[in-house]
């Protein structure tokens, strides 16, 4: 088999688990790779790890920068790559020991083939799991959610258009830059780079961007990604007003896009736009009247929309309070009448 693949890490304090996801490089079984560990300012052990790692093995390059985010860590890697495939992890996950060997296979088997894609399965660390009220909920909720089974089809090559088709119509769309490789000469030649202005939904902005340069797609129906769920994967509520100001930038970049769209990339973007502005309007939700107002929206029928919900969700609340005032009264007079 042939082909170097170029595994791109940004890496930000992640003493704790950085040791398995470079081990787990090691003990693939396609030798054939260099990983480059792009440390994005660390303020704990994390470079002196991967330092070790690059003293005994040569595959592993540390490359130290001040702290710019994996946005900017990623491009990072990107400029430094020598390979002939693009790989993308995460420091604080890991991948089964045969990922590199069966998605070089498929690379061999379809010489089409632009991305191979795969599944990924959850791993719960304690410190997660401690501050969850239903433990159980999160396992089952977490189960299924990386495996797209059911929407993909794993025997043979699809076009850009029916896997967003498939993935978006089976809400299976799962924007997760860790779970593909990716030809480097096609990220390359169109130049195609992270967005570091955000900090959020990158990935996704990343698979719209590339969706229009790919010819062929494979999906492989295994999980060989392991996603940690740490203390650090928590949602505060400060993080939901983030995602909010970063959904509406890659809806307006999106939106603002000047190129010539065929009827398949224009029903892609249409797919994209949908799929953001439910997520969108599901954190909207989430934040208080203070963050809403403290937002910025600049399209005017997004922000529209969103003036509509603040207001349905103040009716909700308002009738929500009458009914629980209203229930008091009558439990009151049932009680008093019993009595």
């Amino acid at each position: 088999m042939n082909g170097k693949i170029s595994v791109i890490i940004p890496a930000y304090n992640t003493e704790e688990y950085i040791t398995d996801c470079l081990t787990s490089l090691q003990n693939q079984t396609y030798p054939h790779f260099e990983a480059l560990v792009v440390n994005d300012g660390s303020t704990d052990r994390t470079a002196e790890i991967v330092g070790k790692f690059s003293e005994k093995d040569q595959r592993f390059v540390l490359i130290n920068q001040k702290n710019r985010g994996p946005s900017a860590a990623r491009n990072r890697g990107l400029e430094e790559a020598n390979g002939d495939f693009v790989y993308f992890m995460d420091s604080d996950d890991y991948i089964a020991p045969e990922t590199f060997e069966k998605c070089i296979k498929q690379f061999q088997m379809h010489s089409q083939l632009d991305i191979v894609l795969f599944d990924a399965a959850v791993v719960f660390e304690k410190k997660f799991l401690d501050k969850k009220s239903n433990v159980r909920h999160y396992d089952l909720s977490f189960a299924s959610y990386y495996d797209r089974t059911i929407a993909l089809d794993s025997n043979s090559v699809m076009t850009p258009y029916v896997y967003y088709k498939n993935s978006f119509d089976n809400s299976k769309f799962r924007g997760n830059i860790c779970f593909c490789f990716i030809k480097k000469e096609i990220i390359d030649r169109e130049n195609v780079r992270f967005n570091e202005n955000i900090t959020h939904y990158e990935d996704c902005l990343f698979f719209y961007q590339i969706s229009r340069h790919l010819n062929c797609l494979k999906y492989l129906p295994e999980r060989l990604y392991f996603r940690r769920m740490t203390g650090n994967s928590l949602m505060t509520s400060d993080q939901n007003k983030k995602l909010v100001e970063n959904i509406l930038f890659v809806i307006q970049f999106i939106r603002e896009m000047r190129i010539q769209l065929n009827p398949e990339e224009l029903e892609i973007k249409k797919m994209f736009l949908h799929f953001l502005e439910s997520n969108l309007i599901s954190f909207w939700t989430k934040c208080s009247d203070d963050e809403r107002n403290a937002i910025q929206i600049d399209e005017p029928l997004t922000k529209i929309k969103l003036e509509a919900i603040s207001d349905l969700l103040k009716l909700d609340q308002q009738f929500g309070q009458e009914y629980a005032s209203n229930l008091k009264c009558i439990e009151k007079i049932v009680g008093d009448i019993n009595g």
